[in-house]
């Protein structure tokens, strides 16, 4: 639920201050599915390499591919992914010295 807060929180910020995907909708869809790709590989590969797991007790019970990766999971590499980019496009937004 907080990660579902967070993103709501974000998305608001981006659509008060039109950063990024009020601005640019398919930039960051195509930068948000990248980032999200390129960290679930990175999950999948941790996993198959017998380095990450997850613990059964503190998730959700909602899985994605396998039990190592939760919905949570997800959530947490797009709130990752968009907060970069409403960063990145904040500093952009900046008067330079």
């Amino acid at each position: 639920a907080s990660l579902v807060f967070s993103l709501f929180g974000l998305l608001y910020l981006d659509f008060k201050n039109c950063l990024s995907f009020f601005s640019a909708r398919r930039a960051t869809a195509i930068s948000l599915a990248a980032t999200l790709s390129f960290f679930l590989l990175w999950d999948i590969a941790g996993i198959a390499l017998d380095i990450f797991h997850t613990n059964q007790d503190t998730v959700s019970g909602v899985y994605l591919l396998t039990p190592d990766i939760p919905v949570e999971e997800l959530l947490f590499l797009l709130l990752f992914g968009y907060l970069t980019v409403l960063l990145w496009r904040w500093r952009q937004c900046l008067p330079t010295r």
